[in-house]
């Protein structure tokens, strides 16, 4: 910046003096646009820096931040920056919890199928009560299941409402609040927890 002003100043002085010996003239509006540009460029530099700091900052995050896909069937923890992310849940059921505090993993995300005896959601659940024992409190959940109301069969809509019942009354039982959102098994969804804990889902979840 320093650099800049010195070579305005110069610039300006040369152009004055030039302009006091008659065979060089220049009006003093020239020299002021002169000035005016040199500024505006260490603006256009200050901007620059500016937004290079901030580049560099992103990247660090993403580098030092674990994006964890889960599979179905299958369930994944983390902490610090961690993102949890499970897609394609059509008939499945997604289950997402995070907490505060504690002295380690504090979300937790499962993708279980239909009418598993042994679904992820249980073991994953099991972790999330061996957290709380270690500090983790503030529990939030969400239960993404597919609407009863979208099949044909009554029996099927019996058997997923029986279901659904069964995995509120888990996440009931861990505590915390409980969020059941629904959506047409034909229309599958995402279930995402950020690297601050928040929880979204829908059709457009990605990362």
């Amino acid at each position: 910046m320093y650099f800049t002003k010195s070579v305005s100043a110069f610039l300006v002085g040369a152009l004055l003096a030039t302009s006091a010996l008659g065979d060089l003239q220049v009006p003093r509006r020239a020299a002021e646009d002169i000035v005016a540009r040199e500024q505006k460029l260490e603006r256009a530099r200050k901007r620059a820096s500016d937004c290079s700091n901030e580049s560099a900052k992103k990247r660090a995050l993403l580098s030092a931040r674990d994006n964890k896909l889960v599979d179905s069937d299958s369930w994944d923890a983390g902490s610090g920056q961690d993102e949890l992310l499970t897609v394609g849940l059509a008939t499945c059921y997604g289950v997402a919890v995070v907490g505060n505090g504690g002295i380690g993993e504090d979300r937790f995300l499962s993708h279980s199928y239909s009418e598993d005896d042994s679904p992820p959601a249980l073991e994953m659940l099991q972790a999330v009560i061996e957290a709380k024992n270690d500090g983790l409190s503030q529990l939030r959940s969400v239960l993404i299941y597919p609407d009863p109301n979208s099949y044909d069969n009554d029996r099927d809509k019996q058997e997923v409402q029986d279901e659904i019942n069964n995995y509120i009354g888990a996440l009931n039982h861990i505590g915390g609040s409980v969020t059941a959102e629904s959506h047409d098994w034909r229309d599958p969804w995402g279930l995402k927890i950020s690297s601050n804990k928040r929880i979204t889902y829908g059709s457009d979840v990605h990362f």
